[in-house]
């Protein structure tokens, strides 16, 4: 990724925000672009040799000194930016650069088991429609993502949104010092990472790593989340309980879209209209809509920028397929979000539902009862055929017979490679008019049944 830096910094300054040692560099040599590749860099590029699981940019520093790229790098070299770690150096350029941004006013920073990334979409659109906003592209919510995110913001920017994803402790604690928030929220407590973390617990001490780069102002949670309540500052979401300091209440919900009034502390925008529906995906919006509240948005912007809100923001999509309708949220997945999907299916009441479900990940110890009880809330929930897709599908299948789902109901492909053949029993055993739910954790890539689909389609 090479990103060009709205505000050019030199060596000097490198150094500085770094704490690196300049060795055989001009301490005035500009630099422009920001660099962890070496394929497109140039002179004038900072190239950060960072190093992975999988990878080691120090190998590539020959290259980059060739094309009269700047270099920092934690091994030593007769022309480099020596630093202690790379990744640490990232972070720290990051934290340092964002200060040179003279219009810069809210850094919000938004964690969670689920929801995150749909919530980062909601506000960027929000918060968008009143100010220059810039924010988390895609999925890149890491320590590398967050870093470079924050470097590239256009000089212009008022408003930045980063999403803070983690797969150990410290990891949301290093995003949270970077970005320094003057708001934050945390969308839920999930399960999703317990099998590395070890326990819930563990989970809410992880997430609540949010506010250690936090020196005031608000964090947002969900109203009643008492393993939240020792964070300062807490203000309460919900679309529940009247009570909470913001409460999006659903006035109506269908296929078309839902009709929603949102209540702040001393206002009420009211029929708010968005093209969506289901509790998940609006739990979302709440928080998005208490977030640029929080940020000083009026009623009337509130209600303007819920209104730029269209699919794009959006991880599912609804698709006909010959005589059936996929209900593809098949992007990730937790236990909370599977659940939470049963629940939207259904909203199609006339329709018959069933379900392809896909392992969830990271459950550590807990794989098999998670499994199982999802199987049996996914045969509570009204489905009528059963299709699971993973290693992990027999205990899913387990759960839905102990809770009655009858065995010929249920359809198993425990091999990940071969998605053709969970295409193929959808195909040779779904009712007329079914709406199918696709979920799975990311890594199952559940996408491939989707296509295959959808290329049956198209050839027949």
């Amino acid at each position: 990724m090479r990103i060009r830096l709205a505000f050019p910094l030199t060596v000097k300054d490198a150094c500085s925000f770094t704490d690196a040692l300049s060795v055989g560099y001009d301490l005035d040599t500009p630099i422009t672009h920001i660099s962890t590749d070496t394929r497109d860099l140039c002179s004038g590029d900072l190239f950060i040799a960072l190093s992975g699981e999988h990878f080691d940019g120090r190998e590539f520093t020959n290259a980059a000194h060739s094309v009269g790229a700047v270099v920092l790098t934690d091994k030593a070299e007769k022309k480099c930016l020596l630093v202690k770690s790379t990744a640490l150096a990232l972070l720290s350029l990051a934290r340092e650069y964002k200060r040179l941004f003279p219009k810069l006013k809210h850094r919000i920073a938004i964690t969670g088991s689920s929801g995150k990334t749909t919530t980062k979409n909601f506000l960027l659109k929000i918060l968008g429609s009143a100010m220059p906003t810039h924010g988390t592209n895609e999925n890149e919510n890491n320590t590398v993502g967050a870093p470079l995110t924050v470097l590239a913001m256009p000089a212009d920017t008022e408003a930045l949104v980063i999403e803070a994803g983690m797969n150990s402790l410290g990891e949301i604690s290093k995003i949270s010092k970077c970005i320094e928030p003057t708001l934050s929220v945390i969308t839920n407590i999930g399960s999703s990472h317990i099998g590395r973390l070890g326990s819930e617990n563990m989970i809410v001490r992880a997430k609540s790593e949010i506010k250690d780069g936090m020196s005031g102002g608000v964090i947002l949670t969900e109203h009643g989340e008492e393993r939240l309540s020792h964070l300062e500052n807490r203000k309460t979401v919900s679309l529940e309980y009247a009570e909470a300091d913001y409460f999006l209440f659903p006035v109506s919900e269908g296929l078309s879209g839902s009709s929603l009034d949102f209540h702040l502390p001393s206002a009420t925008v009211q029929n708010i209209s968005v093209p969506f529906f289901g509790r998940q995906i609006i739990h979302s919006l709440a928080y998005a809509l208490a977030a640029a509240a929080e940020c000083g948005l009026g009623t009337d912007n509130l209600a303007k920028g819920a209104s730029k809100i269209d699919g794009e923001c959006l991880r599912y999509r609804i698709l006909q397929i010959d005589d059936f309708i996929v209900f593809d949220d098949a992007y990730n997945a937790s236990p909370e979000a599977v659940v939470a999907a049963l629940a939207q299916l259904k909203t199609f009441k006339a329709n018959p539902r069933g379900a392809l479900l896909g392992d969830i990940l990271e459950l550590g110890s807990k794989t098999a009862e998670i499994h199982r009880e999802l199987g049996a809330i996914a045969y509570r929930s009204g489905i009528t055929h059963l299709y699971l897709f993973g290693v992990y599908s027999t205990f899913t299948a387990e759960g839905a017979i102990g809770a009655g789902m009858d065995v010929g109901s249920i359809f198993i492909n425990n091999d990940t490679s071969r998605p053709e053949l969970s295409a193929k029993q959808i195909y040779e055993n779904h009712s007329t008019g079914e709406v199918i739910l696709f979920k799975a954790s990311h890594r199952t890539n559940l996408a491939r049944v989707t296509e295959i689909l959808r290329g049956q389609t198209h050839d027949g």
